[in-house]
């Protein structure tokens, strides 16, 4: 499988995403001005919007993952690469072993 496979899997993915998935400016100002207007206090402000725009990162993420697997089955897609959502890190350094069992075979 060669770049370009890729690149059009994670292209159509994309196209797949629907828009409310996207946070948008007019999103961000809207909450601004409710925030505002409930009396909160700059840092809360600042801190609500950080941890919004994390929140809709992941689930933007989530969502791009789902249309890449679905497409992935559809295609038939056999490429050397894995796709996995979310990596549990403790177990990272076994995964890296494991990986390099299987090349040295």
């Amino acid at each position: 499988m060669n770049s370009q496979m890729y690149e059009t899997l994670l292209m159509d993915a994309l196209e797949q995403v629907e828009l409310s998935y996207y946070v948008s400016n007019n999103w961000r100002k809207t909450i601004e001005k409710e925030l505002i207007s409930q009396k909160y206090t700059q840092k809360q402000r600042e801190a609500f919007l950080i941890q919004s725009e994390n929140y809709y990162e992941r689930v933007f993420c989530y969502e791009l993952y789902h249309q890449i697997r679905i497409l992935m089955e559809d295609r038939k897609f056999k490429g050397k690469a894995i796709l996995q959502a979310e990596l549990v890190k403790k177990n990272s350094y076994r995964m890296e072993r494991n990986a390099q069992k299987i090349r040295s075979n």
